[in-house]
């Protein structure tokens, strides 16, 4: 059955759910959706619900709630993704993928090598980017996007993680599984993921300061787009996310 995210504008109670944002449109113009027809619905709260379709409007549908699940495709540790400005599609498709890898957080920073401004940077298509790929996925929870930081600001906010990993192309001994290994009941963790251009010495030293463990994604220097997806792919894999 097909999979409709319910946005502010809906409404959800025990036993039905009218849906009037755009997947109205989806649902009865795109798929020729009718009465009697059933889909699942999620709102982020971490359930997915069975629905059936009991009439449409011309600007609204409702349906009658059958289920209601807890859904097992959402993550069970968190994992934020701290991933320097890049252009448009590079930070799209790190959305998308990350959303599909468990992640729980996205969010972008400025640094000394960015060469994407925060005025360029639309965190409302990154929204609907995470919502998409929950739909495509299965999961019921989103991946958060908020607020443009800077480096500073994400090195005052280390402390809360269980642990953070920095990824750095002139490390060449620290891994992933070292780090992850010395904590086994962690939960919430980080990874920061520098920009096109890489971090300075200085950003490095700062993180460091600040508690964050400096890895190697091995030998070969990746895209950033491509750090981002394949650290998060190990990650929660080793930490069964």
């Amino acid at each position: 059955m097909h999979r409709f995210y319910m946005y502010p504008t809906d409404t959800l109670t025990e036993t039905t759910l009218t849906i009037r944002s755009e997947e109205f449109r989806h649902m009865v113009q795109v798929l020729r959706m009718k009465v009697g027809d059933e889909f699942f619905a999620f709102n982020g709260n971490g359930y997915t619900y069975t629905a059936r379709i009991t009439s449409i409007d011309k600007k609204e549908l409702t349906a009658e709630v059958t289920s209601k699940k807890l859904n097992p495709a959402d993550p069970t540790k968190t994992l934020t993704v701290f991933h320097g400005l890049s252009k448009g599609e590079k930070m799209e498709l790190v959305a998308q993928k990350i959303t599909e890898l468990g992640a729980s957080a996205l969010v972008a920073f400025e640094s000394n090598y960015s060469n994407v401004t925060a005025k360029t940077h639309k965190v409302e298509r990154l929204e609907k980017i995470c919502i998409s790929a929950s739909k495509q996925c299965g999961r019921s929870t989103l991946v958060q996007t908020g607020e443009i930081l800077t480096l500073p600001q994400i090195a005052d906010k280390l402390s809360k993680y269980d642990f953070t990993i920095v990824f750095y192309e002139k490390e060449q001994i620290e891994t992933i599984s070292n780090v992850v290994d010395a904590y086994p009941k962690a939960n919430n963790v980080a990874i920061i993921v520098g920009p096109e251009g890489g971090f300075a010495p200085e950003e490095i030293a700062l993180l460091e300061e600040r508690g964050a463990k400096v890895c190697t994604l091995g030998k070969r220097i990746l895209r950033t787009e491509t750090a981002s997806i394949a650290a998060t792919a190990i990650i929660a894999n080793f930490m069964k996310i």
